[in-house]
């Protein structure tokens, strides 16, 4: 039996490793490479519209001091004031000046943290196991993809570990601290995003299915609620007012849930069957195998272990607690037909400690040295693979084929960016942008520095036309008439083509480019004045 002492002991001598010397290089070295895996060539990959949006949401606070919840797009406060403690300390004062490495550092730094949580919350068991969920953590594709990416996921997947490990503290200690750090986590959850609350009725469901629950009603009726609880609304009260500059926000948190549940529900954006997170999680072929199956089926491996293990300890409890809220999430996520890849770190997260728990039990059953071999050997060869599949991020960061790439930005986007520049005279040049229904994402952000830029989601008959001009072709009928039909005679600006052919914006999205030939003239002169 698992629970039997003999088993026990085993455990005890795992591979003779004295921790006491090695654990510690063990996790410097596991956050090194988790620290390389996520900083890597980090501005590489072109802005996803996702992150773009954000940024330019960012920049008005940053220009301005200015914030204001939005219950309808952008999700919660969190992200932009959390951004400005990197753009502080980059020394960027203002969005012109702010750099795409500065706004993801953010994103570095809390998939650092995530990958040193389970350390704190597991090394008072086994810190074995502790570093190995943490080595998992990693090296996952998809937990180091999104940790460099500017959006509110990874803000909302640490919060909430944070605030299950509090009250795993809580229940062990019974000390008000915790229920402090429990507050303080679900309020950055909720200042967060919308989806905080499927994470808290996660948490209830892994209370009442898995957990102690005479000590939650315990907690539920002391002290400590309220002081969870206050906690929670000063976070809360402090992020969606803009510091006590905008109370209306607080109005807003509330109203916005009739956009979510709606988007959620009944919105044909970003629909997806069932099994879509299990897909991208099992197998996606391209020109690189993705797959990240071996992590889903360690997990499998450890809930087995779980139901077998018959002794209850504070681990096993806690444990069984993190699958009953993973398979929650899982199953409320799948449901609903709102699907984005990044929706899944929630409950991916909680794999994590599933598959090492899985594996560390296999070792540990396995009585025979080379049995151990075997199973280590296997472990490295899916670490190869997993790494493996993070490097091809790095070799095409916008590669269509891999699973976490979601209607992004296309992989050349930054030749587009640099034609522009090449062209342009200076940062005064008159830029027209225009897409039906604004869909021009990501241009706003890397056209910041050009002072004159129309953005605008049809042809404008009442504004002269752009020295550079960026159109989707469905609107080019339209600009025509407007360049050579509408103007007389001699007041009609001739137009070259800026690419030699239509460019991709996104999947689907596609657009041309046009120059006027004075600056074109304009430019020549400079370059040849230059030289």
């Amino acid at each position: 039996m698992i629970s039997s002492p003999e088993y026990r002991v085993v455990r005890s001598h795992f591979f003779c490793i004295e921790l006491k010397k090695y654990g510690y290089i063990l996790l410097i070295s596991i956050v090194a490479l988790a620290i390389w895996l996520r900083s890597y060539e980090l501005t590489d990959r072109p802005l996803h519209t996702d992150e773009a949006v954000g940024a330019v949401k960012f920049g008005q606070l940053l220009d301005h001091g200015d914030y204001q919840y939005d219950p309808f797009e952008y999700h919660g406060p969190t992200l932009n004031y959390l951004t400005l403690i990197p753009a502080w300390i980059a020394g960027e004062d203002t969005f012109k000046d702010l750099n795409i490495g500065t706004i993801r550092s953010l994103m570095v730094f809390f998939g650092v943290l995530l990958v040193l949580l389970p350390v704190v919350m597991l090394f008072r068991f086994d810190l074995r196991f502790a570093l190995l969920v943490s080595f998992l953590v990693t090296i996952s594709p998809a937990m180091v993809f999104y940790s460099r990416y500017y959006i509110h996921e990874f803000i909302l997947v640490f919060f909430t570990f944070l605030g299950i490990h509090a009250y795993f503290q809580w229940e062990a200690h019974r000390k008000w601290t915790w229920s402090a750090l429990l507050g303080l986590s679900v309020g950055m959850m909720i200042a967060t995003k919308e989806t905080w609350i499927i994470s808290v009725a996660g948490f209830f469901v892994a209370v009442m299915v898995a957990g102690n629950r005479q000590a939650f009603y315990q907690f539920l009726l002391s002290k400590n609620l309220l002081i969870a609880f206050g906690l929670l609304l000063v976070v809360v009260v402090t992020f969606f007012s803009s510091f006590f500059t905008h109370f209306e926000g607080l109005n807003d948190m509330l109203a916005t849930f009739t956009t979510y549940f709606d988007r959620a529900g009944t919105n044909d954006l970003h629909r997806h069957p069932w099994y879509y997170y299990l897909e991208l999680l099992s197998f996606n072929k391209g020109e690189y195998f993705w797959s990240e199956i071996s992590i889903i089926i360690l997990a499998a491996i450890g809930s087995l272990f779980l139901y077998l293990e018959t002794e209850e300890t504070a681990l096993v409890r806690n444990l069984r607690m993190i699958e009953v809220f993973s398979v929650f999430l899982l199953i409320v996520y799948s449901i609903i037909p709102y699907k984005t890849p990044w929706n899944l770190l929630s409950f991916y997260m909680g794999l994590f400690f599933l598959a090492g728990y899985g594996l560390i039990n296999l070792l540990w059953m396995m009585g025979s040295k080379w049995a151990k071999v075997a199973i280590a050997v296997v472990f490295g060869l899916i670490s190869i693979h997993l790494l493996g599949q993070t490097f091809n991020e790095y070799r095409d960061p916008a590669d269509p084929s891999s699973p976490w790439v979601y209607g992004h930005t296309d992989g050349n986007f930054h030749q587009v960016i640099q034609t522009i520049d090449s062209v342009a005279v200076d940062e005064s040049t008159y830029i027209e942008v225009v897409f039906p229904g604004h869909d021009y994402w990501p241009f706003p952000w890397y056209l910041k520095k050009y002072s004159h830029v129309a953005y605008r989601d049809r042809v404008d008959f009442s504004s002269p036309g752009g020295e550079i001009i960026l159109i989707a072709p469905s609107q080019e009928g339209e600009l025509v008439e407007k360049l050579y039909e509408k103007p007389p005679a001699g007041e009609r600006f001739l137009y070259l083509n800026l690419f030699d052919s239509t460019q991709t914006l996104r999947p689907n999205v596609y657009f041309n480019g046009y120059l006027r030939q004075d600056l074109w003239e304009k430019r020549q002169n400079i370059n040849i004045e230059n030289d």
